[in-house]
C-alpha cells in the first residue's frame, strides 16, 4: 500500500509539488492570523492600560436597551415621577471628587 502511494506520489511530480505548497501555505496564513490577533489584542489592552492608568473610578452611563442576555438594563424612557425622584436623590447624595496629580499643565 505504502509503494503504491509513493509511486503515485512520484509519478506526478507537478501535482505533488504544487499540493504540497498549497498546505505549507494554508497552514502559514492560518498562523499568521493567529499571530496578528494576538498583536493586535495585545495593542488594544496597552492602549487601555494606559488610557486608564491612574483611574479609581470610570462612570458609565445605563443602557435603555436590554442586555444581551435579555435582562433589563434599567428603566428609560417611561420610568415612574417617584422613581425619578429617587434616582435624583441619589446623585445628589454622590460625590465626584476629580484627580490631577499626574497631569502636568505647562
Amino acid at each position: 500500500m505504502k509503494r503504491l502511494a509513493f509511486r503515485n506520489l512520484l509519478s506526478r511530480p507537478l501535482r505533488t509539488a504544487l499540493t504540497t505548497l498549497a498546505i505549507l501555505l494554508g497552514v502559514a496564513m492560518i498562523s499568521g492570523t493567529y499571530v496578528l490577533t494576538d498583536q493586535i489584542t495585545n495593542a488594544f489592552d496597552g492602549i487601555f492600560a494606559t488610557a486608564y492608568k491612574g483611574t479609581a473610578t470610570v462612570v458609565t452611563p445605563k443602557s435603555a436597551v436590554g442586555s444581551l442576555d435579555g435582562e433589563s438594563a434599567g428603566k428609560g424612557v417611561g420610568a415612574s415621577k417617584k422613581e425619578a425622584e429617587q434616582q435624583a436623590a441619589r446623585v445628589a447624595l454622590a460625590r465626584v471628587g476629580v484627580s490631577f496629580d499626574d497631569v502636568d499643565m505647562e
